[in-house]
């Protein structure tokens, strides 16, 4: 769990190749949880994830996917854009309850 509500959106290609990206779509992060792990790590509304440790991240099914595999309390390591700049951020995801 991190906290956010994203969707899925398409990436600028020009964006794409300027910064080497794998992928021409990406999740952007419409809504943090306040005080959740993406929200006390330093997420933004509007940052655009587009990898999880290295694994591409196109769609919020991926981010899904790679969540199911980490284990709680392990940090890891977000790619994001932010504008038009590329940058990371370390978040420890936390076990949801119920």
């Amino acid at each position: 769990f991190l906290g956010i509500s994203a969707r899925t959106r398409p990436l600028d290609r020009r964006l794409v190749r300027a910064l080497g990206l794998s992928a021409e779509q990406a999740v952007e992060v419409m809504k943090l949880e306040t005080d959740g792990p993406a929200q006390r790590a330093g997420l933004l509304s509007g940052d655009v994830v587009v990898a999880m440790n290295d694994h591409p991240v196109r769609s919020v099914d991926d981010l899904h996917r790679l969540l199911s595999e980490w284990r709680p309390g392990e940090p890891v390591r977000v790619s994001l854009l932010r504008g038009k700049t590329l940058s990371q951020i370390e978040i420890r995801p936390v076990e949801t309850v119920g």
